[in-house]
């Protein structure tokens, strides 16, 4: 279960309250219904989190994160980008706010204290939100 819990965490990165409460209404829903048979795969969990994201319109981009995680799992499954990317500061917190600038290549990582800021240089690769997303979910999961 604790596995499930984690990828839970990571395709929900963008799930207001609210909408964690219904997908944990469904979740609960479909526990119920394998109660006599299996309990639900990862699939499932997939097919109930991205049903969740539409209807309360959790969107990056054009699709859901649970609908990218399907056509790319390994944007959250990587123990090193969890390390690289991880938000879990020394001395100081993040406000929420990651800022992205694609023209000069640079992560912007707002700090709630004195409106400070810390900042990075993007990888070759992150070009667009779908190559940015294992930075953003691996960095908020923390």
């Amino acid at each position: 279960m604790a596995n499930h819990i984690d990828f839970l965490v990571k395709v929900t990165t963008n799930f207001s309250g609210a909408t964690v409460d219904a997908l944990k209404s469904s979740i609960i829903v479909a526990i119920d219904q394998y109660q006599n048979s299996r309990t639900p795969t990862d699939k499932t969990l997939l097919e109930l989190t991205d049903n969740t994201a539409r209807e309360f319109s959790c969107w990056f981009g054009i699709g859901t994160l649970p609908e990218i995680y399907h056509l790319y799992p390994d944007i959250v499954s990587s123990t090193e980008q969890q390390e690289k990317y991880s938000l879990k500061l020394s001395n100081i917190s993040p406000s929420g706010s990651i800022l992205v600038d694609l023209q000069y290549r640079k992560c912007l990582i707002e700090l709630s204290s004195n409106d400070a800021t810390l900042e990075s240089d993007l990888n070759l690769e992150e070009t667009s939100t779908l190559t940015l997303l294992s930075r953003f979910v691996n960095g908020c999961s923390s």
